[in-house]
């Protein structure tokens, strides 16, 4: 078994969030053999594809959850309050 002082270090992370994060562990990872694996990507447009594709599902998903509620906001109340009088009609 080795020694903490030789242990290798690999720091894995996507671009943007995740590697400001890594960094931010320094003090663990500055004194050990460390090497790092991230996407080959320029980090601009990889925030752009995956803020925008976010974005979309986040922005889908409440719309579902807007509508269902509101197609179903009847039998929500009575699920919740059993009682239909806090149901808007």
């Amino acid at each position: 078994m080795k020694k903490k002082d030789e242990i290798k270090v690999c720091l894995v992370g996507s671009s943007g969030g995740h590697l400001t994060h890594l960094y931010m562990l320094k003090p663990f990872w500055k004194d050990k053999d460390h090497f790092w694996v991230t996407f080959d990507k320029e980090d601009e447009q990889y925030k752009k594809t995956i803020c925008s594709t976010a974005l979309c599902f986040t922005i889908i998903t409440s719309l579902i959850v807007f509508f269902i509620m509101i197609l179903a906001r009847n039998y929500i109340a009575q699920y919740f309050f059993s009682d239909r009088q806090y149901a808007y009609d």
